[in-house]
């Protein structure tokens, strides 16, 4: 018979399998059969190592092994205090009536380190601006 544990939080002490020898007399039928596993579980941390298990079921009862399986996932660690940044501010007045003008918005970071850029510019009111005849004087 083997069973097994998790470690859910490190360092943990022995093996994560136990195994003791069973139904040492004879056996009246012939051991079952195990279904094939189920699909992974998500893990149960999106990084920093977390556990991930499975399962399976026994057709006919006796079947030898484990129907419980664990597995690490995700073991990359997670990054350090990623920013969360604020909503965009409005959009600022164009520079230009015509002939393309700049608007400008900014964001601050609200924790941690923010990845990306807290200002944005675009390009505004890019239309030809009307010519007007005049007289030099």
């Amino acid at each position: 018979m083997v069973r097994t544990r998790g470690c859910h939080r490190e360092p943990c002490d022995g093996s994560a399998h136990e195994r003791r020898s069973c139904n040492h007399g004879v056996c009246s039928s012939p051991p079952g059969q195990w279904a094939p596993w189920n699909e992974w579980s998500d893990c149960s941390r999106l990084c920093g190592r977390g556990i991930r298990s499975r399962s399976r079921s026994c057709n006919g009862g006796g079947c030898y092994g484990s129907g419980s399986d664990q597995s690490f996932c995700n073991e990359q660690p997670c990054e350090a205090n990623i920013g969360d940044w604020a909503t965009w501010s409005s959009w600022s007045q164009c520079s230009a009536t015509c002939g393309a003008g700049v608007k400008r918005r900014t964001r601050y970071c609200r924790s941690g380190s923010c990845p990306g850029n807290y200002k944005e510019s675009a390009i505004c009111n890019d239309r030809e601006c009307e010519s007007r005849n005049a007289a030099w004087g």
